[in-house]
């Protein structure tokens, strides 16, 4: 007995001694790492005072006491405020001090491929990828990467592989079109973009499947697809990783651009935290507060989106946007009466903002008070005179009295302002077919046509209506 207790202390003894040379190991490992890629703090960093006195106190704790933790921060201050080349170093460094951890490769993969380095950054995302499988971003960065180096069929695998793991996963669905594309197949990869469109809502492809649609010679889908495009539908996949780095950035206007980015690619509440820290570190940014009052607003949080749009007003009298805000809270909820209310508030702190003025004479139109809302108008035009809404509600206006030939004449001046605008080219088309007007009309219905802001629905009755006046199709 007194043997067994004697052999089990003594394996105790050894496991405790193994647990503390391998802790030694790892501590010595991460020493040597960290004396060896800890950079230099540049004079810059010190420009700003809460970031500077925090890079300095990181930094000495990270170098006098050799701290893992203080070298991680030290990794995060510098990525998030834009020092890459501090960045760089420390990442080398947490690889060979903490390699069982996938960010240290991503973040680093991400600045290499930011600068186009990508044989440098593809191995990165590899061993990412492999210490973090189901982290989505690293593979699609990867695909990415490999796609602009050219090697296609390793790309084809790695965007396969985020199939499997999420079947519907956009990006790697218009990953595997581009890769079509640059294959030759149209018709492939025209199908993978409808899936893709279709799945995000027209977010994600619809740029590029509208020009694979007029390579393959369907302008008419090329239109469509145009027409239901959404802004900015190349949309990067959301990298928490990174997202999570911009909490320590010290620069407001990055971190709204940050926040505004985030919510774009689809995670508003990381867009809506984002904001709240911009405006920690700059509270009288106007704009800013405009902007989290539009992210709570899509969020549903009425109250707070009301409280931002308020102080954004209590900031700058004169921003018609906030103003707009306020006003379409109201509206939203059929409280017409306020939202009336606050336009009279607004057009009087904002009286040279054409967007209310405009407003303000379309609502005095729709009361049947003309003459006050063409001057109204006009003043629209005067303030922004290469835009098209002022000369439309003028139009709007004189028909509405009965001149009907000085709307035209707006019309026309809206689409010198704009040449592409829709309502302008189909009511100018009408008109040229009502009136008989068969070069005219044929010219404006060409445009129409050619414009990717008018559908397939609005372009059929003008073209039967065209050939139904004068006994032939219209030559497009």
């Amino acid at each position: 007995m007194k043997t067994k207790l004697t052999i089990a202390l003594s394996l105790a003894v050894l496991a405790v001694a193994a647990f503390f040379v391998k802790t030694w190991r790892d501590t010595s490992r991460a020493s040597v790492a960290i004396k060896e890629n800890l950079p230099d703090v540049p004079n810059t960093a010190t420009l700003n005072d809460r970031f500077g006195e925090r890079v300095v106190a990181v930094d000495k704790e990270a170098r006098n006491e050799q701290d893992l933790d203080a070298y991680r921060e030290l990794s995060r201050l510098y990525h998030a405020n834009g020092y890459m080349h501090e960045a760089w170093s420390i990442y080398r460094g947490l690889i060979a001090a903490d390699p069982k951890e996938a960010k240290w490769p991503h973040l680093l993969a991400r600045i290499f491929s930011g600068y186009g380095r990508l044989e440098e950054a593809i191995p990165l995302f590899e061993r990412a990828i492999a210490l973090e499988p189901k982290y989505l971003p690293s593979r699609i960065h990867l695909a990415n990467s490999l796609l602009k180096s050219n090697r296609l069929a390793e790309s084809e695998k790695v965007n396969e592989e985020v199939l499997k793991i999420e079947p519907k996963n956009s990006h790697a669905l218009v990953g595997l079109a581009r890769i079509d594309i640059a294959r030759g197949d149209w018709e492939k990869a025209r199908d993978r973009l409808v899936e893709v469109t279709k799945h995000s809502g027209y977010k994600i492809g619809s740029d590029l499947l509208a020009d694979v649609y007029e390579k393959l010679g369907d302008r008419n889908s090329a239109r469509m697809i145009m027409h239901n495009s959404q802004w900015g539908s190349f949309n990067d996949i959301a990298d928490p990783w990174m997202i999570d780095l911009m909490y320590d950035c010290y620069d407001p206007y990055q971190v709204a651009i940050a926040g505004g980015w985030a919510d774009h690619a689809g995670d508003r509440k990381a867009g809506i935290r984002l904001l709240r820290r911009s405006i920690f570190l700059d509270p009288g940014s106007a704009m800013t507060h405009y902007q989290l009052g539009n992210l709570y607003l899509a969020d549903g949080a009425v109250n707070n989106a009301k409280d931002s749009f308020a102080k954004s007003i209590e900031l700058r009298p004169e921003f018609a946007d906030a103003w707009f805000g306020l006003i379409r809270i109201e509206e939203r909820t059929n409280n017409l009466k306020a939202a009336a209310v606050l336009l009279v508030r607004a057009l009087q702190s904002c009286p040279d903002s054409p967007s209310l003025n405009i407003r303000m004479g379309s609502q005095l139109l729709d009361q049947d008070r003309p003459g006050q809302a063409i001057e109204l108008f006009k003043k629209a035009i005067e303030l922004l005179p290469h835009e098209a809404g002022g000369y439309l509600q003028l139009a709007r206006a004189y028909l509405k009295i009965g001149k009907e030939e000085q709307a035209i004449l707006e019309m026309e001046n809206a689409l010198k302002a704009e040449p592409s605008n829709p309502l302008a080219l189909m009511t100018l088309s009408r008109n040229s077919i009502s009136k008989g007007d068969e070069a005219n009309a044929e010219s404006y219905l060409s445009r129409c046509v050619n414009s990717p802001r008018i559908s397939e629905r609005e372009l059929l009755p003008l073209i039967n209506a065209f050939r139904s006046t004068f006994g032939r199709k219209p030559t497009l």
